[in-house]
């Protein structure tokens, strides 16, 4: 039976400072600033008690949220009404320590696991959908991966180090991309919604990239042990120790909450972060609960 899975048992201190709190982000011209206003927020708890480590989250285009366990890799589904509808894993062992996932446009996802070499595409039941890519294991680890418009995929390929695109028909060629990466084990991939950049969180910084192979400035980050990437059109979301946004105008980090308010969320330490239009999902690394907020961004003219 399926059962709401909200929890809004905060204390006084977090309503505080959740309702008071506007993210004030100057953006590139000087007779305006750009805010975020949060307007609704909760936990979201899985109520399975096999998925117990959380790895990745993504948002599907019916609203419907994707946890990602690890070493299991079981995927959790919660609706956009905050109910759990059930958790599936790839079959055939596809998801078992897997690292990433991202949707496919529609209601299916892609999971990318880097110790078998493979991306399995699966459809919301869990079922295998074609293509699944399995390429020779001296080649292709895939670490991290995001979707383009067109159902194609960018790939952090671990072995490499390269950025590869996957076609629609599983065929996989590198982007001759190289961020050259220390540490790949917790590197993160994001693309822009208009796919005008590439974002690869690494260590304490961000690397970006055009598609075409362009290097850009990397950004510099304000929060240690970062953990989690999203990227909205003006800019990227980090979560760590703490949640962060950078400008793509400015380039100035904005510290949004401190690490003491994902402790009082009981969301710390945080494993991912994804966005969808106004709607913000931070995962947990303990257990597969997530904070959830709707947010919208508003512009004031100054006097």
């Amino acid at each position: 039976m399926k059962s709401p899975a909200t929890n809004d048992a905060w204390t006084s201190r977090t309503l505080v400072r959740l309702v008071f709190l506007t993210l004030f982000l100057i953006s590139s011209r000087s007779t305006a600033e750009d805010f975020y206003r949060l307007n609704h927020h909760s936990i979201i708890s899985n109520t399975s008690s096999s998925v117990n480590s959380g790895s990745a989250i993504a948002i599907g285009r019916a609203g419907d949220v994707f946890t990602l366990s690890n070493p299991s890799g079981l995927v959790a589904i919660v609706d956009n009404s905050g109910v759990f509808c059930g958790e599936f894993d790839a079959g055939n062992g596809f998801s078992n320590n897997s690292t990433d996932i991202t949707t496919d446009g529609g209601t299916g996802l892609f999971v990318c696991n880097p110790m078998q070499n493979t991306i399995a595409h699966l459809g919301r039941n869990g079922v295998v959908l074609p293509p699944v890519l399995i390429t020779s294991p001296d080649r292709f680890e895939p670490i991290s991966l995001t979707a383009l418009r067109d159902g194609r995929i960018i790939v952090l390929n671990k072995y490499d180090g390269d950025l590869w695109r996957i076609e629609r028909d599983g065929k996989a060629m590198p982007l001759l991309i190289s961020p050259r990466i220390n540490n790949m084990d917790n590197a993160k991939l994001e693309i822009t919604p208009d796919e005008k950049r590439v974002v690869i969180l690494q260590n304490d910084h961000l690397r970006l990239f055009r598609l075409q192979g362009e290097s850009l400035p990397p950004l510099k980050l304000t929060i240690t042990q970062p953990k989690g990437l999203a990227v909205t059109s003006d800019g990227v979301w980090i979560v760590g120790n703490g949640l962060e946004f950078i400008p793509f105008s400015s380039g100035v980090s904005r510290l949004i909450f401190p690490v003491d308010s994902l402790q009082a969320w009981q969301i710390y330490p945080p494993a991912d972060i994804a966005i969808d239009g106004s709607r913000m999902v931070i995962l947990s690394s303990k257990g597969s609960n997530f904070l959830q907020i709707d947010f919208e961004r508003v512009r004031q003219e100054q006097p």
